[in-house]
């Protein structure tokens, strides 16, 4: 009976410890119960240790007292009473106090203290592992934000360009009105973005050049750009104009 009332508290605690954490485990539950056992078990052994101790002292004090009264020339007058032995138990007992200390805490330690550590490191182990796919999200979100910069920044190029057609060149800038999205400089992956849609792009076999030719020419009729391979950087840029315009 008492056995099984030790397994329902230690049970009952390491499922208190579990549902404060917000991670259950039955696993350590029963554990909880198997050491709140050991821990009853310990005690009764201490407990029966130290009342057998006792009843021995009893027992060697009375024989010794009887011994005394049986040999003894003193008459019986004068003769002292035996005093009664001092009554001890289990806890005026120094290693009985020190093996249930130890017990004690060791029980302590493994139902209590080391299922916490651990839960906590787990959830630093999870809170870990879940870090590489917020830097993942924020870089996606990153590159996402600097695409559509750089979307922007060639739409306004062009729309730029195109507010003062009166006029092929300006003071203020070498290159055509129109034709003012890539520059020398930019990168040639720029030219997929700014001409994809209205002209074929035509990429030389060794690299090194490519050629925008328009579907529908206007001014020029292909514009040829020279880049750095190793860098992609456009480094020359000639303009082949359409035939009939000045």
């Amino acid at each position: 009976m008492f056995l099984f009332v030790a397994c329902l508290i230690g049970t009952g605690v390491n499922m208190a410890i579990d549902v404060i954490s917000g991670t259950p485990s039955p696993a350590a539950w029963y554990q909880g119960g198997l050491a709140a056992v050991g821990l009853y078990l310990v005690g009764v052994v201490l407990v029966r240790a130290g009342i057998r101790a006792n009843l021995m002292e009893i027992n060697r004090t009375l024989a010794g007292g009887d011994s005394n009264l049986q040999s003894s020339p003193i008459p019986a007058s004068l003769r002292r009473e035996p005093r009664p032995a001092a009554e001890t138990n289990w806890k005026d007992q120094p290693l009985a106090v020190a093996a249930l200390a130890v017990a004690g805490t060791a029980i302590l330690m493994v139902t209590v203290v080391i299922p916490i550590w651990d839960k906590a490191k787990d959830n630093q182990i999870a809170d870990l592992k879940t870090e590489p796919t917020k830097l993942r999200s924020e870089l996606d979100s990153l590159r996402g934000q600097l695409d559509r910069m750089v979307s922007e920044n060639l739409k306004l190029r062009r729309d730029l360009d195109r507010l003062s057609p009166d006029s092929l060149f300006s003071l203020d800038d070498v290159y055509p009105k129109g034709f003012r999205s890539v520059r020398i400089g930019d990168r040639i992956d720029l030219l997929h973005k700014v001409y994809g849609s209205e002209a074929d792009i035509v990429e030389d076999e060794s690299p090194g050049w490519i050629t925008v030719k328009f579907k529908n020419p206007h001014l020029f009729s292909q514009i040829t750009y020279y880049y750095y391979a190793p860098q992609r950087t456009v480094t020359m840029i000639l303009f082949f104009q359409m035939v009939g315009h000045q």
